[in-house]
């Protein structure tokens, strides 16, 4: 269920726009197939929980990812800073 992409748009025809080509064929206005089902995260979820609920306690924020994303950042800008005079 959900959205999924879909690799081969439909072509259309002389005068028809992209809108109307992709509506013929339940495609969404960019090529995505829009699906009215559940949505396939929660429900998976709810599955787990019930067969396992002992992982519970694994569900939620990470409070180190803020400091690992920021740690990151900085290293990516300080190595682009180093090699800014680098010739290539």
């Amino acid at each position: 269920g959900g959205i999924a992409w879909d690799h081969s748009l439909p072509r259309r025809a002389m005068g028809q726009t992209a809108k109307d080509a992709a509506a013929a064929v339940g495609h969404g206005p960019r090529g995505f197939i829009q699906s009215d089902e559940a949505e396939p995260h929660a429900q998976r979820r709810a599955e787990i929980l019930k067969k396992h609920p002992e992982v519970k306690h694994l569900f939620g924020y990470e409070w180190r990812t803020k400091y690992m994303v920021a740690a990151t950042v900085l290293l990516q800008v300080g190595m682009a800073w180093l090699t800014l005079n680098w010739t290539w």
